[in-house]
């Protein structure tokens, strides 16, 4: 069994690595896993950057995601009759903060980049229609970062143009 950990918390400014885990992905993980995941069932060795307890995988620092380009998620093989709400789901609109905080590491760590509204708005259209979900948790360190696309998502959700038979707006966590 392979173990592969990421996240904030592994940040490569003071994470090295641990005994218990084979890998370790600092930066933004969708790319690293798709390519990792490529490289087990091709039974080719997984690629990484440098070797401290754990093999790391480290994202270039100037390499960022077009957030509005992500596909959507793929629930397909999920069971959301196995949760608490199985009628929500998580849905992120941006990653990093446009605050300087000396406490926080989002800030040091990841230039604020948004969605689209648009692209928000696809997801959350997306998952209504194909899982039921109407309720949504805002997973951000910071959703008003960019205050006109915030707009956007609540001009454009509440009442919906699109039809979306939800009696509320989406929640935030």
């Amino acid at each position: 069994v392979t173990i592969m950990v990421g996240g904030p918390s592994t940040h490569a400014s003071y994470y090295k690595g641990d005994d218990l885990f084979d890998y370790i992905v600092n930066g933004e993980g969708e790319q690293p896993l798709l390519l990792a995941l490529a490289s087990i069932e091709s039974k080719q060795g997984i690629q990484y950057t440098e070797k401290e307890k754990s093999m790391i995988i480290r994202q270039p620092e100037n390499q960022r995601y077009n957030l509005s380009t992500l596909p959507l998620p793929d629930y397909s093989d999920f069971d959301f009759s196995k949760y608490k709400f199985p009628n929500g789901a998580l849905c992120e609109i941006s990653r990093g903060c446009i605050a300087k905080c000396t406490f926080c590491e989002e800030t040091h760590f990841w230039k604020y980049r948004q969605r689209n509204a648009l692209s928000t708005l696809n997801e959350i259209e997306h998952m209504y229609y194909e899982h039921g979900t109407n309720v949504f948790w805002f997973i951000d360190s910071l959703v008003n970062g960019n205050l006109n696309e915030l707009r956007g998502c609540l001009l454009y959700t509440y009442p919906s143009p699109r039809d979306l038979s939800t009696s509320r707006m989406p929640s935030s966590a």
